[in-house]
């Protein structure tokens, strides 16, 4: 993705979809459900919520990988505080708190 405005609505979209699939739950809760049945098959990707299909999970069920409709690739790691880090193949990192707020977003 090259388009500052596309990048700008992606954020959104992705901070949408944090919210909707609970990966923004304290660690001190249980896992949040992420709304994306395991896939039986590992070859076959799940498509959860605005374009974004993910292809690895955790051990709580939580997406891990994937991409968007673009084939731009991020992979999400989850802290203790329930902070989630989105990075992006094209060069970006969002930072959002247990709530689902963006904190930072950072591109090279």
């Amino acid at each position: 993705m090259k388009n500052t405005a596309v990048r700008t609505v992606l954020v959104g979209a992705v901070a949408a979809a944090a919210v909707f699939l609970g990966l923004a739950a304290p660690a001190s809760a249980a896992p949040a459900s992420t709304g994306v049945a395991a896939s039986a098959n590992a070859s076959d990707d799940r498509v959860a919520v605005m374009g974004l299909h993910f292809t690895s999970f955790d051990g709580f069920g939580r997406p891990t990988a994937g991409y968007d409709d673009n084939e731009d690739f991020f992979r999400i790691r989850y802290y203790p505080d329930g902070y989630t880090e989105w990075h992006w193949s094209y060069g970006c990192e969002f930072l959002y708190d247990p709530n689902g707020v963006l904190e930072e977003m950072e591109c090279l």
